[in-house]
């Protein structure tokens, strides 16, 4: 479980009143296949007049991380929240 706070506490809110019960973006999947290009586009479509010019959805979660090692998270907590695939064996 993650603690949020703030306009992250507010965001958590509408996707829960705002989904489908089952997906928190039922948009972008059926069940079976993710869209995350879609998902990702449309992110950056709404961000590009509400960040800094070159400010794109990757940068945040690249952040994401760095804010995650600054507090000492465990490295596969980080890889988990992040969805990046661990140095392990694969």
């Amino acid at each position: 479980m993650v603690p949020l706070a703030g306009e992250a506490l507010w965001a958590a809110r509408r996707v829960v009143v705002n989904s489908n019960g089952e997906f928190s973006f039922p948009r972008y999947t059926d069940g079976l296949q993710c869209n995350a290009n879609s998902a990702r586009a449309t992110l950056n479509k709404w961000l590009k007049p509400n960040v800094p010019k070159g400010g794109v959805i990757h940068s945040f979660r690249h952040s994401m991380r760095d804010q995650l090692m600054a507090v000492e998270c465990l490295s596969d907590i980080i890889d988990v929240i992040g969805s990046w695939t661990t140095n392990g064996a694969g």
